[in-house]
């Protein structure tokens, strides 16, 4: 787990380089691997959906080598070895549909799988059109694996247009190998057209021409031709530091993308332009000039750009106002269920947000936001986006951080070189457990649960003081006012931060004190548990062990306050944060939920 540390000053103008283009590197391996000829790609990206690629075209007898910045190609001239083996893709979802469509031009038979979430994703809309053009193609769910034979005689084929733009790329790209003309018919509107004309383009750049017209694309028999390619930057990968330049006023280069690039998100910069950022495109580069505060985007449509639009949706819970996402719904079929993935961890940040077929509906609202515990469902995406958002708010703390190895191995140590620490948080190396909270947030309760599942020691702040001094709170206040109880919390912190394998409730002033938090840091890592002052005045109607710290006339009204006092200092204090809002009328069982919550977000294995 990685905890995302906020810049103390403002961020630094930076012009930087990102990493090559996964959708390109891996067009171009696949026609690399189909020339006649030797290629060399110069910049290429190196990461796990690129491996997954060059470790399949391998498989198929394609001889692939590498060194630093290149990778030399020597192509087949169209004719792949059978594979012994299925081809295993993992979730590379490019490489998936990308190598149906090529290996049907091949006169043998090929399986294709991947791993559990592949196995999941859809390619009935591939499969279908496969069949219409005379290939036998079988699987059992219309998801990987599938099996098929080739070769591909030509003829015709159609496809609806409103599905995945990568079904029609890897037919374009496989066209060329039939054996008589091949014609593609797109039925209804083509909604992801950059990516096609992506696929266009560097179809072109190998050699290989295709015909259009209306909804039809036309390609006769022809090779492609082996070259020397230079792959841009992703335009994807650059939505996340020109988010930060959105988000932080400051200004940031990308050298490596300019202004004619055929990739879809680089229309990102359109919709940074309508959230007030200054945008400049030039041959050589592109940059954006974030602005003084962030404008909602009303109604969007961004069917175009479904990588970015992922980005946009964090901005958009920092753009006070209303926005409203559309033609989103290809978002749920990708490396998870995106549309709900991002519902799910904005509301967990305090963002709201409502979630549609295809829609996400975000009422942006920074000062509400908060820390918490993001989980990434594997998908690097999901990472990098909150790795944007916790650099405005603290206390973000993004789970399986590795998965950005999928499209951006270099992303935590790139963030650092933009002025973004992270810290990584691995609770086998801290001593103690300290529980943070407001009354009634189940420190006690969950504290005692996860001493016993760990065989820790179990120490409550408010009882250790009790004990020791032989006084009840109530008494020690009275004689003696809080000052002098807030003293005695102080020595309380620094006598139970020298223990080890301890579990600690704290009392709800604890860390008002910065020394407090300072003390427990050193041997402890901090959990604040978090819920609304409405939810905790219920559970502790009529406590009356703790007397009034304020002059309100309700426990509602009084922990309202206390919060609005409090709030800074515990996302200050806290490492990780964790909503405790929900419960049933099962006492035992929320409580073993809630700390079952905590074991794991700590990766203790329980």
């Amino acid at each position: 787990m990685l905890r995302i540390i906020p810049p103390s000053k403002k961020l630094p103008n930076i012009s930087i380089q990102v990493p090559g283009s996964k959708s390109y590197t891996n067009r171009a391996l696949l026609l690399a691997a189909l020339a006649k000829g030797k290629s060399t790609l110069i910049d290429p990206l190196e990461s796990e959906d690129t491996l997954v690629m060059k470790k399949a075209l391998k498989q198929l007898g394609v001889h692939i080598t590498s060194s630093k910045n290149k990778i030399i190609i020597h192509g087949s001239d169209g004719k792949f070895t059978q594979s012994a083996q299925p081809l295993f893709l993992e979730n590379a979802g490019t490489a998936v549909r990308s190598l149906t469509a090529a290996l049907a031009t091949q006169p043998f038979e090929s399986t294709l799988s991947g791993n559990k979430r592949m196995q999941e994703r859809p390619l009935k809309d591939l499969i279908n059109a496969l069949k219409k053009a005379q290939i036998k193609i079988e699987s059992k769910t219309g998801c990987p694996p599938v099996t098929l034979h080739g070769p591909l005689p030509g003829g015709s084929t159609s496809i609806k247009g409103d599905v995945s733009s990568q079904y029609i790329s890897a037919l374009l790209m496989a066209g060329p190998l039939a054996q008589e003309t091949f014609t593609i018919n797109i039925a209804g509107k083509l909604t992801s057209r950059p990516y096609v004309d992506m696929t266009l383009h560097i179809m072109n750049q190998f050699g290989v021409a295709v015909s259009e017209k209306k909804n039809r694309f036309t390609i006769h028999p022809q090779k492609y031709r082996g070259r020397t390619y230079h792959i841009e930057g992703d335009a994807s990968s650059a939505t996340y530091p020109l988010a930060l330049a959105a988000l932080h006023g400051n200004k940031v280069i990308i050298k490596n993308i300019n202004k004619t690039s055929k990739q879809a998100d680089i229309q990102f910069l359109d919709v940074l332009e309508k959230m007030g950022c200054r945008i400049s495109k030039t041959t050589k580069s592109i940059s954006v000039q974030g602005p003084k505060q962030l404008t909602p985007l009303r109604t969007i449509n961004l069917n175009k750009l479904p990588d970015a639009a992922m980005t946009v949706a964090i901005l958009c819970a920092f753009a006070k106002g209303k926005s409203e996402l559309t033609g989103l719904a290809n978002l749920r079929v990708k490396e998870t269920d995106r549309l709900k993935a991002l519902a799910t961890e904005l509301t967990k940040i305090g963002a709201r947000v409502e979630e549609g077929k295809d829609f996400l509906t975000i009422h942006g609202d920074p000062e509400n936001l908060h820390g918490a515990i993001i989980e990434t469902y594997n998908d690097h995406r999901m990472a990098m986006c909150f790795a944007v958002a916790g650099s405005k708010i603290s206390n973000i703390h993004i789970l399986n951080p590795d998965c950005v190895q999928k499209t951006y191995p270099t992303f935590w140590k790139e963030l650092s070189h933009w002025g973004i620490n992270t810290k990584k948080i691995n609770s086998r190396t801290h001593s103690n457990i300290v529980l943070a909270g407001l009354r009634g947030s189940g420190k006690s309760s969950v504290g005692k649960a996860i001493a016993k599942q760990l065989k820790y020691d179990f120490i409550d702040t408010d009882e250790y003081i009790v004990k020791k001094h032989k006084m009840t709170i109530p008494e020690m206040v009275a004689k003696k006012g809080w000052p002098y109880f807030r003293q005695l919390e102080a020595q309380a912190a620094k006598d139970l931060s020298k223990k080890t394998k301890t579990v600690i409730s704290t009392g709800g002033g604890m860390f008002i004190q910065p020394q407090n938090i300072e003390d427990f840091k050193k041997t402890g890592i901090i959990i604040f548990l978090q819920a609304p002052p409405a939810i905790l005045a219920k559970r502790i109607h009529g406590d009356s062990n703790r007397p009034a710290l304020t002059n309100q006339t309700s426990t509602k009204k009084e922990l309202e306050q206390l919060w609005k006092e409090r709030k800074q200092s515990y996302y200050q204090a806290a490492d990780i944060v964790i909503d405790v809002s929900s419960q049933s009328t099962r006492f035992k069982k929320d409580i073993n939920a809630k700390s079952k919550a905590i074991l794991q977000a700590l990766a203790l294995g329980v």
